[in-house]
């Protein structure tokens, strides 16, 4: 229902809203619903690391779009998109890593593994 609604007003954005407001209230309906069945499980820390990579991805979009802005004036548009992505990617991973979020710490120990057991074969 709410699709339909903001799609008459906002057109395409609107559904794309509408989605992800339902899928957001959803996603805490079930967390709700987890942590009853099964207790506490650590919400604060995962608040903490969901308001460090929110930081990030802001960060991540507000240079890419300047960026992007910048380099429309002096290269094409292609060349513009594909360098405002991958500054605002290099921007954003250079962020989560620093933040220390433990999730990503544990990603990069993972690949360092993985990397060194493939290098010493």
């Amino acid at each position: 229902m709410k699709n339909i609604i903001l799609s008459k007003f906002m057109g395409i954005g609107g559904l794309a809203l509408a989605t992800s407001i339902s899928a957001i209230f959803c996603t805490v309906l079930l967390f709700i619903s987890f942590r009853k069945k099964i207790g506490p499980f650590g919400m604060r820390n995962i608040a903490i690391s969901f308001i460090k990579v929110l930081c990030s991805s802001l960060v991540m979009g507000v240079i890419a779009r300047l960026l992007y802005d910048i380099l429309l004036k002096n290269i094409g548009v292609n060349l513009a998109l594909i360098a405002a992505i991958i500054i605002g990617a290099v921007v954003y991973f250079v962020m989560i890593y620093f933040m220390k979020i433990e999730e990503v710490d544990s990603m990069i120990e993972a690949v360092k593994r993985k990397l060194g057991s493939v290098g010493s074969k």
